[in-house]
């Protein structure tokens, strides 16, 4: 579903194409740093929430890119 984009080898940004790839790269990172804490937290439905909201960052930065940068 996802590529893997690391996203600290992504540095320089010079179009709107590289600005989406570097945002959904830093989406991805958040996802799985709050996924790994989620595991060491009691206030899961905190965390899931936040999941949440990342997963629809992602979800909004594909349809954005599939829209305007095809």
């Amino acid at each position: 579903m996802w590529s893997r984009v690391s996203f600290s080898g992504r540095t320089r940004i010079q179009s709107i194409q590289d600005a989406v790839d570097f945002a959904l790269a830093f989406e991805k990172e958040t996802l799985l740093y709050f996924l790994g804490l989620r595991k060491a937290v009691k206030e899961k439905d905190i965390v899931d929430e936040i999941i949440d909201e990342e997963q629809s960052h992602i979800a909004w930065l594909h349809r954005f890119k599939n829209r305007f940068l095809k």
